[in-house]
Formats: C-alpha cells, structure tokens, sequence
C-alpha cells in the first residue's frame, strides 16, 4: 500500500464528501478546503501530540453522519439506529429509555477519554484496540 492511498485519505476524502452532502460537487470541494485548513491547524497548535487532526477529522465525519441521517426524512435513508414507530412513542418518552440512550453514548465517550489516561504503554493501547476489533 502506498503512501497515497492510507486510510487517513478516505477520512479526509469521506469528511469532504459528507459536506457536500454527497450531491454537490462545489460544497465536497468547499470540504475538502475546509478539512486541509482544520488539519494544518491542529497540527499546527498541537505539535506535542501526533495523531489529534485525525481525532479531530474523525469527531466531524461521525458529526456529519449523524446530522445526515437525521435529516432523512425518508424511509431509505441510511441511519444508525431504525425509526420509531407510533407505537414505541409512549416508550421512549419513559425516562429510563433516554438515559439508557444518553447513558451509554456517554459511557463510550468516558471510556474513550479516559483508557489512556490509566494506560501510559502504547503498546497496551494497542493490545485494547486489537482485541475490540477481532
């Protein structure tokens, strides 16, 4: 594999894409500027630490996919979850039903901030993200 073609390319190329809505070729290209210019910039502002512009890149692409799916109105579109149906309203208005929702995306985010801290061997992070992916 080439240099060219990593996969730090497809995150770039599918952030510009999203903000083009995946129709309009003048807002991919607007994108793609814009994800050079937060790229160079947060490289720029955080020399200490490699790796933070493809975090950043990373947050903005599962932002935009989100904001997309949502404003599917349509049956076909692509999202993450399925629609409720008229039936389940009376459910998740439940409150338990939105801190099991609110609550497990918080606990992913607090288990993502804090592993490295408890883990300082790049090699254990490593060992974590391996086995999470087999």
């Amino acid at each position: 594999m080439s240099v060219a073609l990593d996969p730090t390319l497809l995150l770039f190329a599918l952030t510009a894409a999203l903000v083009g809505g995946m129709t309009s070729f003048p807002l991919t290209m607007v994108g793609g500027v814009l994800s050079a210019c937060s790229s160079a910039s947060c490289s720029a502002n955080s020399s200490q630490e490699p790796g933070t512009n493809y975090l950043v890149m990373f947050i903005v692409l599962v932002v935009l996919v989100l904001l997309r799916a949502r404003s599917q109105s349509d049956e076909s579109a692509w999202t993450l979850t399925p629609r409720a149906r008229s039936g389940q309203a009376e459910l998740l208005k439940h409150p338990l039903a939105r801190f099991v929702r609110y609550g497990g995306i918080a606990l992913l985010i607090a288990i993502g901030l804090l592993l490295p801290s408890f883990e300082t061997l790049p090699s254990r992070l490593i060992d974590y993200a391996t086995s999470w992916c087999s």
